[in-house]
């Protein structure tokens, strides 16, 4: 019985979520000042979700694109109060890339009033082949800054993320959604496509190179749904930068055409202009 209510439960849920439709409105300027910001939020996961080296976290020799994924959380990976697990504890790594034929690592840290608990999957997709891509996937991320303060702002991710080689360059499958809730008000977007990537040095794939796509991104306010089309072109990411891309732009339109465009002008350098004027 507890069972059939389960699944009863989530098809409500998953008929109700088909029937959801996006708001006719125009994207407000408020409201796209807020996803600028929740964008940049959101660019730091994804750039540190690519490449290697590895490095440390709390003492632990791990994978690149883990020890970023929980780096950009803003806690000090080095003092931090973590206990990190990784299964199997001796993960294979044939060609000496960096990255496991297949691990999963969990992280459960503290560092004052900031908490961070994740777990995450990643698999080389040919362990004989330094060049041949790899999947993450996060069962799960969360974390909460300002803990047990009036202040305190949670941010929850799930992002996947495929790449898989074609030509000197990779097709790059990214499902990315971000949650962001402070002040009790609710922000959310998400984004499913395939973006090409081309190395700078296919020889050193994730040293810098240049994503662009276009797809779809879905935007939530507490009062509005917006589907937005998105334009990413050049974007231009470099290892060296760990928290934004470094050049290109990224365009975002409403059904009614107006138009919200953030470009990139270096490391921790982005501006907005919304219907042609600075935001």
């Amino acid at each position: 019985m507890r069972k059939t209510l389960s699944l009863l439960v989530g098809l409500l849920a998953f008929l109700t979520a088909c029937g959801e439709q996006p708001t006719n409105e125009p994207l407000s300027r408020e409201d796209a000042q807020v996803l600028k910001l929740s964008i940049v939020e959101g660019d730091r996961y994804l750039v540190a979700s690519l490449g290697s080296p590895g490095g440390l976290l709390s003492g632990q020799a791990l994978p690149g694109p883990v020890v970023q994924l929980f780096r950009v959380s803003g806690l000090d990976a080095q003092n931090a109060n973590c206990v990190v697990s990784t299964s199997p504890s001796n993960p294979q790594d044939q060609d000496g890339d960096g990255l496991p034929f297949q691990a999963t690592y969990s992280v459960d840290c503290q560092s004052g009033n900031t908490v961070l608990k994740g777990r995450m999957t990643l698999r080389d997709k040919d362990d004989t082949n330094p060049r041949g891509g790899y999947t993450l996937e996060t069962d799960y991320y969360e974390l909460r800054i300002g803990a047990g303060t009036p202040g305190e702002k949670w941010i929850k991710l799930d992002l996947d993320l495929d790449l898989s080689p074609r030509g000197t360059g990779y097709d790059s499958r990214f499902n990315f959604h971000l949650e962001l809730y402070e002040s009790g008000r609710r922000y959310s977007y998400r984004r499913n496509y395939t973006a090409t990537y081309t190395p700078d040095n296919p020889n050193n794939p994730f040293a810098g190179g240049t994503f662009n796509y276009s797809g779809v991104l879905e935007y939530r306010t507490p009062s509005r749904y917006y589907r937005l089309e998105s334009v990413a072109s050049d974007l231009r990411y470099l290892q060296s930068c760990s928290s934004t891309f470094v050049g290109g732009t990224l365009s975002l339109t409403d059904s009614r055409g107006n138009r919200l465009i953030l470009r990139y002008n270096g490391c921790n350098n982005v501006t907005a202009i919304y219907n042609g004027q600075p935001l």
